[in-house]
């Protein structure tokens, strides 16, 4: 019989429910603030606002395949037999390589498949309650997975900033421009299409 895991990235964590599921294990991505780094999931909210707006230098990295290897083997420990991995685009992190090298290195009975949709947090956060209903409900893995393929196929991206000091701080714009749409209280906001990251 099936027992399946959702393993997934934990910049889909925009709903915190997700990680009380039994079933459910989280990747935590690495966030380096100035010269301290800490996992993304035990920075509070307040804490990581005021370091976006007070620390001199913010970089991210993702986890190890040893991180993904260690969270495998869990799920083989507790008897599951399929694991669904899911994690940020490949063309916005390494993420989804650490989760494929890990997962070469299984030398245990477990079917692991990952993905890497083409969209990101929110986008991604949607689909996997939808997927864990249907793990909660007693769906077969190859029903899951012909789901999640339908639902991450055509994805559309949408974002919204705050203000456009984060774009400053991660280099996508300059200091005049960030500052004079910060007093004009310019907030940008996007839309895109799968196609536009290819």
């Amino acid at each position: 019989m099936e027992k399946i895991g959702l393993l997934v990235d934990s910049t889909s964590l925009t709903n915190k429910e997700i990680i009380k599921k039994s079933f459910v294990k989280v990747a935590s991505l690495k966030v380096r603030i100035d010269e301290k780094e800490y996992q993304e999931v035990a920075i509070p909210y307040d804490e990581m606002l005021l370091h976006l707006k007070n620390a001199k230098k913010l970089l991210t990295s993702q986890p190890s395949p040893g991180e993904f290897f260690d969270l495998y083997k869990k799920f083989s420990e507790e008897g599951y037999t399929n694991v669904l991995v899911i994690t940020l685009s490949e063309k916005l992190s390494g993420t989804f390589q650490s989760a494929l090298i890990a997962k070469s290195m299984v030398d245990f009975p477990i079917d692991i498949r990952v993905m890497a949709p083409q969209t990101a947090s929110f986008g991604v956060a949607l689909g996997i309650t939808e997927l864990i209903k249907m793990i909660e409900n007693g769906s077969d893995f190859e029903t899951i997975m012909d789901r999640a393929h339908t639902l991450y196929e055509h994805p559309v991206v949408m974002f919204t900033l705050s203000n456009l000091m984060h774009l400053f701080k991660g280099g996508r714009l300059n200091l005049v421009s960030a500052l004079l749409g910060s007093v004009l209280r310019i907030n940008p906001s996007s839309r895109c299409n799968k196609e536009d990251f290819n």
